[in-house]
């Protein structure tokens, strides 16, 4: 088998990352990259990046290790006050995905307090100001986590969601990719022409079954943390 280079590899899943940004294609599954060994199969998200595309787990680098609410906290204000954000509903999210490890790793691949995949961090770093260099420094994953978390919002169609719940529609984005909670809005449309804009009830049994969990937990945490 040919072997690439390290350097090769990264320049390799950048280009790849951003073509599917920009293109909006679906990726097929079970694509291996050569000379690169365990690599995950990549599955496709309606084209646009997810915290939860499946990938090639990688192991903490560097980046100072944070764990706990009260030390991610301040962190979390800094990195949600900047885009945005309320504190309680960032806090929510890093609670549902790494339990404040700033060191934790999902089987997918997923990095960082905000759990991130590696494709997100590449979307993240070609469309805003935001660089994260290691999504294993708190700083720099809450930064980027909460960028991605706005931007997800942003891409929300609105005029189509029942008023109220589009914050429900951008945490199922952020799981499962906005893209296909996107054609999932569409299809729950189509099928109630009686009502245009879809409720969040209306479009989460067409999402998959992890993402109708996530929402909600979520949800709660962010009642918890006061909305």
């Amino acid at each position: 088998m040919q072997h690439l280079t390290r350097t090769a590899v990264v320049r390799a899943c950048a280009a790849l990352g951003l073509a599917l940004v920009l293109t909006g294609c679906e990726m097929p599954t079970g694509i291996t990259i050569p000379g690169l060994p365990d690599s995950g199969p990549i599955t496709s998200t309606g084209g646009l990046p997810t915290a939860r595309t499946p990938g090639a787990p990688t192991l903490p680098t560097g980046g100072a290790t944070v764990k706990g609410e009260s030390a991610v906290r301040p962190l979390a204000t800094a990195a949600a006050t900047k885009e945005g954000l309320p504190t309680s509903l960032v806090l929510a999210v890093v609670a549902q995905e790494s339990a404040f490890d700033s060191r934790a790793v999902s089987a997918a691949g997923a990095q960082g307090l905000m759990q991130l995949m590696p494709g997100t961090v590449t979307h993240i770093n070609s469309a805003s100001s935001v660089k994260i260099v290691d999504p294993f420094d708190p700083a720099q994953n809450l930064a980027g986590g909460c960028w991605y978390l706005r931007w997800v919002k942003g891409q929300v169609p609105t005029a189509k969601v029942a008023a109220g719940e589009e914050w429900k529609f951008a945490l199922a984005g952020y799981n499962a990719g906005i893209g296909r909670v996107k054609g999932a809005i569409d299809k729950a449309l189509a099928g109630a022409p009686r009502d245009p804009r879809a409720s969040w009830a209306d479009v989460a049994t067409r999402l998959p079954a992890e993402t109708q969990r996530y929402v909600p937990a979520i949800v709660t945490r962010w009642d918890k943390y006061g909305r």
